[in-house]
């Protein structure tokens, strides 16, 4: 299915490290970084940011950690890209799917997302999910694909036999804000008060219903001057 839009948050919870390490196997922390002065509240925090990845098994996580009350305020959830899809992407390259992202609602809105998103596209191509929330679909179109450290092309097929969209002179197309044009492409709505409210609220022109391709997002660094 395509990035499928849904009316509703995600129905998770948000857990610690120690959940996280408790429930996938071999779980081994491979980067580690501070976001500073996140405005809450009167407050200015840190948040610790501690992205783990399985040695053996497919899954891995972000885990955000306040670093001054050590309160777990949100995770990003990913795992592995599909193989055919990494053979698309680069070969050699290391791809993962965002399979979930939940934060505590004072700490939306704040940037962490973006920072881990950045980070984890410096470690790995980066792969949409195939269910969001109109924050989610929001967060995609107008902070993810309006990055200019960042760069989104469009994956079809990608759970079968995937290639890349391409222009009228067989470039791979690259999305941004600007190319709404493709958002029909890219996006479904779960039913039409999703798609009245992806319109309205986040300019996202799509269907209802899934698409008959399936389609993601990739972002990847780009390389610096």
């Amino acid at each position: 299915m395509p990035p499928l839009i849904l009316n509703d948050e995600h129905d998770k919870n948000i857990l610690n490290v120690s959940d996280f390490v408790d429930s996938i196997p071999d779980l081994n922390l491979i980067d580690t970084f501070i976001v500073p002065n996140i405005g809450v509240a009167q407050d200015a925090v840190n948040v610790l940011v501690e992205i783990y990845k399985s040695s053996t098994y497919s899954k891995g996580v972000a885990v955000f950690t306040r670093h001054d009350t050590k309160l777990c305020i949100g995770n990003v959830e990913f795992e592995d890209a599909r193989p055919a899809l990494t053979m698309l992407l680069h070969p050699t390259a290391k791809c993962i799917q965002i399979r979930s992202v939940i934060f505590l609602e004072d700490y939306r809105g704040r940037g962490l997302g973006t920072a881990a998103y950045e980070r984890l596209a410096q470690l790995f191509y980066l792969i949409s999910d195939t269910r969001q929330t109109l924050g989610g679909a929001q967060f995609w179109k107008r902070t993810i694909a309006n990055n200019p450290r960042l760069e989104i092309t469009i994956v079809k097929d990608y759970d079968t036999i995937p290639y890349f969209i391409k222009t009228a002179d067989d470039t791979v197309e690259t999305y941004s804000v600007q190319r709404a044009a493709l958002d029909p492409l890219i996006w479904s709505a779960q039913d039409l008060e999703t798609q009245q409210n992806a319109d309205s609220v986040l300019g996202i022109s799509c269907g209802i219903g899934e698409h008959c391709e399936s389609v993601v997002l990739v972002a990847k660094k780009l390389a610096q001057n």
